[in-house]
């Protein structure tokens, strides 16, 4: 293939037990798996031994950026993946900022970090230039100390991480966070601090005046009517926007889930921290939307909450103190922990103190102590050392009946998206965990994708396996949901013809939906080699199914869908209709 083809056309392989570097090229297989999470998928699944330790030595961590990184709008973004310390399968997160695209201009699309380091480290990379450093100085330092000590593109850990907290996230320079499924604990078990990129390298397209016209076609389409008042929406008030409908249409969690509605939610809304807090907005890399948030923290500018933090550390604990709220999120950045676990984490407690499971006083609604309960998580202290393993484990440890409201599926707690709206099965079956990025019927059955064949009457099995064959491929190129298909401005068509221009390939839809259906099902069969899972593990709380009496039909249904066996299990005709070799373990 040209190298006009949008890759950088090499990878960094790191070896931290060995302090060894290598640069190689990015091959035609790889290359077939697209790019971010799909090429990151079959890095892992064929690079690390079964049943290998997530913390320890053998395990590697993958960074990858796609094609269209950084050539095209919406198109900012990396993938860092690694088999989850908090699930024990594969773990994934995706992060916007413009590291993804600096990379890129340093003449790589993705680095590849296995062994365990001597000492802290800082990997250093200016275009061809890789360096091993001692970063023994930043050691114990939270992620707010590097935004003011470094001057380059980077992604890091903060205490949490070091500490191995296994809900731990990666945390970069604009404050944009790979948040989900423990990725910063995996650093901090290497001893990875922090690395930093510069480049000054152009990538080249197959086509550019294609891919002109292409951009001018999708960017112009964000200004139509209904794309428009998303977007200004977006723009003024961020992802934030969506909370008070969220919780209108009882989408959002409240008190860990048992109540659907809280009349203080508009004393944390979006415009209540526009009107008191707000500063500016920000964009990531080529994004035409901004929905970033500066915001003033005292005499300090901050990346302000999202809408899962909002609910997360807001409506889940019934906390109405906006000025904690903020406090809340600053805090996870700077220790580097995931908003969503963090929130559900301390809900979860809380729900125990009333439930009398334990004895630390948490009471709903009390943000001093949701506060103090967070860094003792981050430091692993006190109840703090209990929750830092994660809702499952801690469940585990609690007993009683705390496994019954610690919310999460497969280890990974949930997203803001009830799943009593339909989210029910799309949470059981997604890969990673509780997901609501690779699914969403509660909103997307009424956007139907029709290049797919999906119509808004497609039953809900449908929609959510083609929805989760789309989303990981656009985790792959690498796009930012909020501009594509169902919900942005940008079509599957749009999209494919971008990703034809870019490369020179000739992908067409049907072959683009049966290679998200590849990654998605080597993404199970990893599960299955790393945890045993099968249909007892694609499951939720009882709390959510008290409406819905009919989720083992809609799960076999899935099945059927998805050509797995009545257990979960991809099928031999699966595996040969996808051309992926039957394991012998399976």
């Amino acid at each position: 293939m040209s190298k006009s083809d949008g890759y950088a056309g090499k990878i960094i392989r790191i070896n931290l037990s060995e302090e060894s570097i290598k640069q190689e090229a990015l091959s035609e297989d790889l290359k077939s798996y697209i790019g971010g999470l799909g090429v990151g998928t079959k890095i892992l699944y064929d690079s690390t031994p079964r049943n290998c330790d997530a913390l320890g030595p053998d395990n590697i961590i993958v960074f990858m950026t796609g094609p269209l990184t950084g050539n095209t709008v919406m198109s900012g973004r990396y993938e860092v993946i690694s088999k989850s310390p908090a699930t024990g399968i594969m773990g994934f997160a995706s992060c916007g900022g413009f590291w993804g695209s600096e990379l890129k201009k340093a003449g790589f699309d993705g680095i590849i970090i296995s062994g365990i380091a001597k000492k802290p480290t800082h990997i250093k990379i200016e275009n061809e230039n890789i360096e091993l450093l001692n970063a023994s100085d930043y050691w114990g330092k939270g992620i707010y100390h590097l935004k003011k000590n470094i001057d380059k593109r980077f992604v890091a850990i903060g205490p949490a991480g070091e500490n191995l907290v296994k809900v731990a996230s990666i945390i970069d320079n604009d404050e944009r966070s790979a948040g989900r499924t423990g990725m910063g604990a995996v650093m901090g078990s290497k001893k990875l601090k922090i690395i930093t990129v510069k480049g000054d390298k152009k990538t080249e397209v197959n086509d550019p005046e294609k891919l002109k016209e292409l951009t001018k076609r999708t960017s112009d389409r964000s200004k139509d009517f209904i794309n428009q008042i998303l977007i200004d929406n977006y723009k003024k008030f961020g992802t934030g926007a969506m909370f008070g409908i969220a919780h209108l249409m009882m989408n959002i969690g409240i008190q860990n889930w048992q109540s659907r509605w809280w009349a203080d939610h508009v004393k944390i809304s979006a415009q209540e921290m526009r009107k008191k807090y707000f500063e500016k907005q920000y964009y990531c890399h080529r994004c035409i939307i901004g929905c970033g948030r500066t915001i003033r923290k005292g005499d300090e500018l901050v990346h302000g909450p999202e809408y899962e933090t909002m609910c997360a550390l807001g409506t889940m604990l019934l906390n109405s103190n906006l000025e904690d709220l903020i406090e809340l999120n600053w805090l996870c950045n700077d220790y580097g922990i995931d908003t969503i676990s963090s929130g559900g984490l301390i809900a979860f407690a809380m729900e125990c103190y009333q439930e009398g499971l334990i004895s630390e006083e948490l009471k709903w609604g009390d943000s001093k102590k949701a506060i103090a309960l967070l860094k003792q998580i981050a430091q692993k202290q006190g109840l703090g050392d209990t929750l830092a393993n994660g809702i499952r484990e801690a469940a585990e440890k609690i007993g009683g009946k705390a496994k019954d409201f610690a919310m999460n599926v497969k280890g990974l707690e949930l997203p803001q998206h009830d799943p009593r709206l339909g989210m029910d099965l799309a949470y059981a079956t997604s890969s990673r965990g509780a997901d609501h990025l690779q699914g969403q019927p509660h909103f997307t059955r009424f956007m139907p994708i029709k290049e797919f064949g999906q119509e808004i009457t497609t039953s809900k099995a449908h929609v959510i396996k083609t929805h989760q064959d789309w989303n990981v491929i656009v985790d792959s190129l690498i796009l930012c949901k909020f501009g594509v298909a169902p919900q942005g401005f940008m079509t599957v068509t749009d999209i494919i013809d971008i990703l034809n221009a870019i490369t020179g390939w000739d992908f067409s839809a049907i072959e683009i939906r049966m290679l998200g259906e590849k990654i998605f099902t080597l993404q199970r069969l990893y599960g299955i080699r790393e945890a045993g899972l099968s249909r007892k593990d694609d499951a939720i709380q009882p709390r959510f199914l008290e409406k819905n009496k009919n989720f083992d039909e809609e799960l076999e249904a899935y099945y059927r869908r998805r050509n797995w066996s009545i257990d979960g299990i991809p099928t031999d005709r699966l595996l040969s209709k996808l051309d992926l070799d039957k394991p012998e373990w399976l």
